[in-house]
This record gives structure tokens, C-alpha cells and sequence, in this order.
């Protein structure tokens, strides 16, 4: 870690939070918090019809489908921002033969909103992936929601989660407090080491943030700052900090701002540059060379949302399956 970063952990030690006195009630309160409540239905494929009518699931929500008969169940997770049960009768549930089970996922109220649902489809799709099954298609994009509701919905998923598990539909092989805790983030974006590669920096209003380069990827090192504003204009990389933030890797400072605790790695230093400063775009112009002999700027060049060598991947083009992405074993 260079003395930049030495400094800057000096400088941004955490700040405490406004005077937790405050909130202590003048008599006795009953403390109440609000809730999602799942309604789970499961059901063999060859009944996609029935399902497809069932009035529980007509919400809101998310979806799966798992064929059985490989080494790995193949599997492949949905979201319907109106219905399930409109989406659960699609013809990608009897192609190319009919799903083994069919699983709908909806609040019991109804009271799952769009982005919710976008929220819930990319943490079921990466657990899937963390339990080894083939999962079609990439990693869904997910949506920005604020902390408070991010962290009710982490609370649902685990309910259904384990709820599934218990049914023994799901995630058998899955421990149930890493089912409780839920996916961090996508295979390979947090990393126990950094290679060698060139450096840059980029300056912030609380202090330096660095950066590693590395054939084609970036690495935020720790230490560095990061802004974060659970807006949703943040998109992609918004989506990513607001996983690490929950899970701690980003670590409060102060209002808006956290420290990064764990390597973190981008395909582009735009993205890398946009974790930093929380801004909706992102230049690797930001970042500079401190290093004689390096290049003045980072490579402008991205690799797209898919992280280079996940642990595994398969011939199919649409299908991919991941180690867990907790700790990666570290290949470039």
C-alpha cells in the first residue's frame, strides 16, 4: 500500500453517527418494522398451466425454472414487474423439453415494486451460480434501490431462500447462514489480492483513491474512497456499490462517502473511476500516473459486465456457471 493510501486512511476514520440518544423514546414504544412477507409456489413443469393461473402469484415478483437430468441443474431466474403467473405459461419453460420445476415468488401483499423485483432477480440468479447450477444468461443488472429497502429486501430473499432449501427444492448443498447472508456481489468483482501491474490515482474531496491495472482489468485498492448515494441514476456500477456497501466491503466515513476495505476489480477504469467519485459517468482520464515509466492514462478500454475468468464456464454461450464468488481463486 503506497503512503497516499497510508494517508488517507490516517485522515477518513470513521465518523460517528448522528447522537444515537436521540432516538431513544420519552416512554416505553413498542418497536415495529415493516416487512415483506414471501408466498412461494413450486410446482412440477408439466403443470405450467395450473401454475400460470394460481391468483398467489399474481404480483409482482420473481421466478424460476430447473431441469434436472445433467451433472448440474440447469437453471434460469426471472422477474415480472405485473404478474408472475403471466410469466411462469412462457414457451422458455418447455424448450427444449418442459422444466423439471417451476417456482413462483411474490410478496403475500403485493407490495413488491419494479425495482424490487429487478433487485431480487439478480440475487437469485447469483446464488444460483454460487450453488453450482448452469444459470442461462448473464448476471441480470438489478436496480438502485435506497439502503432502508435494500436491506428489507436481503431480509426477504433469505426467507425464501431458506425456505426453499428446508422444502429441500433449493440450495441443498448451501449452508444456511451463507443463504441468511445472501450473495455479496458478482463472481470476481471482490478480491483477496492484486497483481503488479501500472498505477494511477484519482483525487477526491476526502483524499486519494489508487488504482492497479492489470492486463484488462482495474483494481481499486483499499483504502481508496468511494461515493455512493443509493440514487437511481446510478445504474451498473451503483448496483455493485450498493451490494458492497451491505456487505461491508465499503465502509461508512461519512455522508455519502465510505473507505473500501477489499480489493475491488473493474472491467474499465471508467467504471472504476465512477465507484470513486459517484458520478453516472466516469473517465479513466480521472486517473493519473504516479509512477515514472508507467503510461500517463489507463487503457480506455472496457471487457463488458461479463468478470474475466469466472471459475467456470461452459460451451453454451448462454449458459455459465461460477465458484463462489465470496473468495475467487485469483487468475488473470
Amino acid at each position: 500500500m503506497s503512503a497516499s493510501t497510508s494517508k488517507l486512511n490516517a485522515s477518513i476514520t470513521t465518523k460517528p453517527d448522528l447522537d444515537p440518544r436521540a432516538a431513544i423514546p420519552t416512554s416505553a414504544s413498542l418497536i415495529t418494522l415493516p416487512m415483506l412477507d414471501p408466498t412461494i409456489v413450486a410446482a412440477p413443469g408439466r403443470e405450467f398451466d395450473e401454475v400460470a393461473t394460481a391468483a398467489v402469484l399474481d404480483h409482482a415478483g420473481i421466478y424460476v425454472g430447473i431441469w434436472y437430468g445433467s451433472d448440474k441443474p440447469t437453471a434460469y431466474a426471472g422477474q415480472s414487474r405485473w404478474s408472475v403467473t403471466n410469466r411462469l405459461g412462457d414457451a422458455k419453460f418447455r424448450c427444449p423439453k418442459p422444466a423439471d420445476l417451476l417456482i413462483g415468488i411474490t410478496d403475500v401483499a403485493g407490495r413488491l415494486t419494479r425495482a424490487d423485483v429487478r433487485v431480487l432477480e439478480r440475487l437469485m440468479h447469483i446464488t444460483m451460480m454460487e450453488a453450482g447450477y448452469a444459470v442461462h444468461g448473464r448476471t441480470p443488472s438489478g436496480a438502485v434501490v435506497s439502503s432502508e429497502r435494500y436491506a428489507l429486501l436481503r431480509t426477504f430473499f433469505g426467507k425464501v431462500c431458506v425456505s426453499l432449501k428446508l422444502s429441500r427444492l433449493l440450495f441443498l448443498d448451501l449452508p444456511d447462514a451463507r443463504l441468511l447472508a445472501g450473495p455479496i456481489t458478482e463472481a470476481g468483482i471482490v478480491r483477496s489480492d492484486v497483481p503488479n501491474g501500472d498505477h494511477f490515482v484519482l483525487d477526491t474531496p476526502l483524499g486519494v483513491a489508487e488504482l492497479v491495472e492489470f492486463g484488462k482489468s482495474f483494481f481499486v485498492l483499499p483504502g481508496s474512497p468511494a461515493r455512493f448515494d443509493a440514487t437511481p441514476a446510478c445504474k451498473a456500477v451503483g448496483v455493485v456499490a450498493q451490494e458492497l456497501v451491505h456487505a461491508g466491503i465499503l465502509i461508512p466515513v461519512m455522508h455519502d462517502w465510505y473507505s473500501i476495505a477489499k480489493p475491488i476489480r473493474f472491467g474499465s477504469a471508467s467504471a472504476a473511476a465512477r465507484l470513486v467519485t459517484g458520478a453516472v459517468a466516469g473517465s479513466p482520464d480521472r486517473w493519473r500516473s504516479i509512477k515514472r515509466g508507467c503510461p500517463g492514462k489507463p487503457t480506455r478500454v472496457a471487457i463488458g459486465r461479463v468478470p474475466a475468468n469466472v471459475a467456470t464456464r461452459v460451451a453454451s454461450p448462454i449458459v455459465s456457471t461460477a465458484a463462489s464468488h465470496r473468495e475467487e481463486a485469483f487468475h488473470v
